[in-house]
């Protein structure tokens, strides 16, 4: 690594004790070339000249070697450093780290099943995203030789500074949650925070978001937030602490989408608040680059606070499992100015909160659909972006049919039957989720298509094909049956821990790209089933074609 004081890129200064120190540089290989360990228990004036220039502090926190953390903490506090601490293990801290830490994001490594999602969710924390050359490594960089008296006269603007510092508009901390996450400046003139995941967008999606499980070709990261105004995709974050957001005093709009609330209360104290997101907040994430497995139950007892709320967006997947209204909904009815409730049109509680009076509008997101005729016209809405069909449905493409499945959109229905006689085309991301797909015509996956389905089967007697650029995605839960007819792959067949594909007969060919996932429990994975990787391997023998066929282990998720 380059001299600090010389440096244009920005730096990260990783603090830990004597006995972190080879955990600390296996971290630092993990961010790259730009993070310099330093042992918090020689903090001498070296390290704080380094500290001083640093863009970020991450110190690494163990019981062992807790006590060597808090002066480097204090001192990157005092100079209003950011912080992003790293914790080996759970830890009680003790009240001055506390107290220094206060609501800053923080990652643990507990929290993570195997080292490379714990690296992932570090690398991919907002702080560091967004990192900036810090304005120490500025100065030093263009530092030539000043004369006395424009030093002087440096020094006497600074001490004014300082003096008149106390009587200026406040400022968002650079440490503080609020800083980590992108926003600046005097915290009053901020009126809208448009979180979604990890990602900070410029506007408010008025159109809601939707969970999808999204497979872009060529791009690693899987799952996420779809975001229908802005066709995109943002990775899911990892927010929890809402206790700065209460400098935001003059907030109108606020969308928290895709994060780890679940203790509302501070946002309570927002007043002027009309527009508030809510939606798929998430209790533990596995693997950042991949789906959540469990959500959070919210409870926004005392909502009634938020005496200018207009629109709540509330889409997530716990609700009470009896399908009854939550108390503290009543809230709603008697804000003054509430006008709009969001909810995804799945959601358990919707039968019994349509069946109540209400003095706002309920929205579903989502469109519904009986059988294929009515999906086709679904389909042909540009702002429909989830398709539900009633539980236990069957959708048939009859034979001489052709249908092409809209760009981005989920099928949705417990139980729902799919029966492919004709032809069925998939351009962008579909996702087909407790559902059993029966192709006896053909399925084609064009290039940039992708095809994904949890806790689903397909049973192919037709011809199932995965065209150049093209993505079929077999995990959670999904099975595939090859049970006669063709199954040509010229794409990209991936095939997840939780997946299946089952060889049982026909004809397959390979001229893509084949990947097999799988854990290693002796490594620390998730316990995989009876010769779960052995059957892969056989069924992949099967196939014929000059493609190639990886096994890839992964961790947990």
């Amino acid at each position: 690594m380059k001299n600090y004081s010389g440096n244009k890129d920005p730096f990260v200064f990783l603090a830990c004790a004597p006995c972190d120190r080879e955990e600390a540089a296996r971290l630092a290989e993990a961010l790259g070339a730009k993070t310099k360990v330093f042992l918090a228990s020689s903090f001498g004036k070296k390290e704080r000249r380094a500290l001083e220039k640093a863009a970020l502090l991450i110190p690494l926190m163990s019981a062992e070697g807790l006590s060597a953390m808090e002066e480097v903490t204090a001192f990157a506090a005092a100079k209003d450093k950011p912080l992003l601490p790293v914790f080996r293990e759970k830890l009680e801290l003790p009240a001055g780290l506390r107290l220094l830490l206060g609501g800053t994001q923080r990652i643990i490594r507990a929290d993570y099943g195997t080292r490379e999602a714990f690296e992932r969710a570090l690398c991919a924390a907002p702080v560091l995203a967004s990192l900036a050359v810090s304005p120490e490594q500025k100065a030093a960089a263009r530092r030539t030789a000043i004369v006395s008296a424009a030093g002087l006269a440096a020094a006497a603007l600074l001490a004014l500074l300082l003096i008149l510092q106390p009587f200026s508009a406040s400022r968002i901390s650079r440490r503080s949650t609020l800083g980590q996450l992108g926003l600046s400046g005097d915290p009053a003139k901020i009126t809208t925070v448009a979180l979604y995941g990890s990602e900070l967008e410029k506007r408010f999606e008025d159109g809601g978001v939707y969970e999808a499980y999204v497979s872009v070709v060529n791009n690693p990261e899987v799952g996420g937030l779809y975001l229908p105004e802005a066709d995109k995709v943002a990775k899911i974050g990892t927010l929890s602490d809402l206790s700065d957001f209460a400098q935001l005093v003059n907030l109108e709009e606020l969308s928290l989408a895709g994060n780890s609330v679940e203790d509302v209360s501070p946002l309570f104290t927002l007043k002027k608040l009309r527009k508030l997101d809510l939606s798929l907040q998430t209790l533990y994430l596995v693997d950042p680059y991949r789906r959540e497995i469990d959500g959070l139950q919210l409870s926004l007892e005392g909502i009634g606070a938020l005496e200018s709320l207009e629109a709540l967006y509330l889409c997530y997947d716990r609700w009470p499992a009896d399908g009854s209204v939550p108390a503290w909904m009543a809230e709603l009815d008697a804000l003054p100015h509430f006008r709009k409730l969001v909810l995804d049109r799945a959601a358990e509680v919707v039968p019994a909160l349509l069946a109540q009076e209400h003095g706002y509008e309920i929205v579903l997101l989502g469109s519904e659909a009986r059988d294929f005729d009515e999906l086709r016209e679904a389909a042909a809405d540009p702002d429909c972006h989830a398709v539900y069909l009633p539980q236990g449905a069957e959708l048939v493409i009859p034979a001489g049919e052709e249908w092409t499945l809209p760009q981005n959109v989920m099928l949705g229905g417990a139980g729902l039957t799919i029966r492919v006689e004709g032809t069925l085309r998939v351009a962008g991301w579909v996702e087909c989720g407790m559902t059993s797909t029966y192709n006896d015509g053909a399925v084609i996956i064009e290039k940039g298509g992708s095809f994904i389905g949890g806790m689903s089967s397909v049973y192919n007697e037709g011809l199932f094909t995965v065209e150049e650029g093209g993505l079929h995605l077999i995990e959670r839960g999904m099975e595939f049956f090859q049970r006669g007819g063709r199954y040509v792959n010229n794409g990209r067949l991936v095939v997840g821990w939780g997946g299946a594909y089952r060889f049982e007969g026909g004809e397959a060919e390979n001229n893509g790209e084949i990947v097999v996932e799988y854990t290693d429990p002796a490594a620390g994975g998730m316990p995989m089933p009876d010769n779960w990787l052995e059957d892969k391997v056989a069924a992949f023998e099967r196939f014929t074609g000059g493609g190639i066929v990886e096994y890839v282990e992964v961790g947990n998720w």
